[in-house]
């Protein structure tokens, strides 16, 4: 998961900086990225930060409400070219990359994609408790000991089993870590069957 020192960053940084502020408006430059309608952008305006975490490969912030019970998050998932920037002013969305700007009474949030197919979404939830729904199962390299990540529970398992379980971090990826090898060679064999360098 080579994304993750980044999302802890992000994480760091906002708490620092929107911990207790309000969000006064969002701006969409790009429809596509706002992937959920359970929430409109008018029921998240005017409340306050209640908190910045990681869940996984998203960044979570959580917005208070006038209900305890009910709770309502702002999700990032930056995939690969995603990124998160901040003004401390209001600042335009810039023209070619810029997918959407948060308003907050202490500055603005600007998320920007700069490739060509944007896949980074945000996602306007509500939840009544915690945020099982985000957790995908499996569990969160961030979150295992040494020895806990040494150990080899499935050897078996397949890339695509992993994959799709818990924070992406692949059995195989984790061996390769591990043994500190370069990434996996993509090419053919030639005739003899050897693999070029």
């Amino acid at each position: 998961m080579p994304e993750m020192p980044d999302l802890e960053c992000y994480t760091m940084a906002l708490a620092e900086r929107i911990g207790a502020a309000v969000l006064r408006g969002i701006r969409l430059a790009s429809p596509f990225v706002l992937r959920s309608v359970a929430l409109s952008i008018d029921d998240v305006i005017g409340q306050a930060v209640a908190g910045v975490h990681r869940v996984g490969k998203r960044l979570v912030i959580g917005l208070s409400t006038d209900d305890p019970t009910i709770k309502r998050h702002i999700v990032f998932h930056l995939m690969i070219a995603g990124r998160l920037r901040w003004y401390d002013a209001r600042k335009k969305i810039p023209a070619r990359y810029g997918l959407m700007a948060f308003n907050f009474d202490v500055g603005t949030l600007g998320l920007t994609e700069a490739v060509k197919k944007h896949r980074a979404a945000v996602h306007l939830i509500e939840v009544e408790d915690n945020l099982q729904p985000l957790h995908l199962g499996g569990r969160d390299p961030g979150e295992l000991s040494l020895s806990e990540f040494v150990a080899d529970p499935d050897p078996g398992k397949s890339y695509d089993q992993a994959q799709s379980q818990g924070s992406a971090f692949p059995w195989w990826d984790r061996q390769r870590l591990l043994r500190r090898d370069p990434p996996p060679c993509t090419h053919q064999p030639d005739a003899s069957g050897e693999v070029p360098q």
